[in-house]
């Protein structure tokens, strides 16, 4: 269950007040280690700069307070029952032309534990995102993503970084019709040994294709069809695996 509230003031020229708060609560029907039952509670606030041409720069200061209803302290295993993280994000978008944008993040993270300081870290996560439209009904989409997040499954990680690459043409047939591709690449390090560990640590890389089509013979209605492979490769083999799905939605706005 998700609940947030976000501001957006305007202050004078081109300067705004940015603010929020929000709050995200999880439970299982069944306990679940790897993902125990937890609240977490954030509030932000930030200046921007937005300018005539619709490019902006901002930064926003974040902090989280996380609580893990689910689960005690167990210095053994090494789960806490409790949190806090704290980010500094610089945004910005940058209009170059009228047919390309770019767009970027970098986001300074802090995450500590109340009891289990072994799983305590830090880094830098973000993104990098180039939209292009070569004529009116195609735009092609290139963009590089770091993202870091907790691991407690195991004590051989405390932290997983991924590093992604993509790339995304999306065609406008019709107005009616659109076809999109979706060709990435992540890698995933498994980061912070909480107790050290004989050999490498575990890598993981996952490539996926993605084809979908959208058609909306009425504005009211809209059906999408996708398909998609994935293959992942490990250093540990047991967690490689190939899939492939197939997905069809339907969608009624009333």
């Amino acid at each position: 269950t998700n609940r947030g509230l976000s501001l957006d003031a305007w202050l004078s020229g081109g300067w705004h007040l940015l603010g929020g708060v929000s709050q995200s609560v999880s439970k299982s029907t069944a306990v679940f280690a790897a993902q125990p039952d937890s609240t977490q509670t954030s509030g932000e606030v930030g200046l921007k700069y937005l300018a005539a041409s619709g490019s902006f720069l901002s930064f926003t200061q974040r902090a989280q307070k996380g609580s893990n209803t689910g689960q005690a302290v167990d210095l053994v295993a090494f789960r806490d029952s409790g949190f806090t993280v704290r980010e500094s994000e610089l945004a910005a978008e940058w209009k170059l032309s009228g047919k390309s944008s770019l767009n970027g993040r970098l986001t300074a993270i802090a995450r500590r534990h109340d009891h289990v300081s072994e799983r305590d870290f830090s880094g830098y996560a973000g993104d990098l995102s180039y939209a292009w439209t070569p004529m009116g009904k195609l735009t092609v989409n290139f963009s590089a993503n770091r993202t870091l997040a907790a691991f407690i499954q195991d004590t051989r990680s405390s932290y997983r970084v991924e590093d992604t690459l993509a790339l995304s043409p999306v065609w406008a047939v019709s107005s009616h019709t659109t076809l999109s591709l979706n060709v990435s690449r992540r890698t995933s390090n498994y980061l912070g040994p909480v107790v050290p560990v004989a050999g490498p640590l575990r890598r993981d890389t996952l490539r996926s294709i993605q084809v979908a089509a959208s058609w909306s013979p009425h504005p009211k209605v809209t059906l999408r069809a996708v398909l998609q492979r994935e293959r992942r490769r490990s250093n540990d083999a047991t967690f490689d695996f190939d899939d492939a799905i197939a997905n069809l939605t339907a969608s009624l706005v009333f």
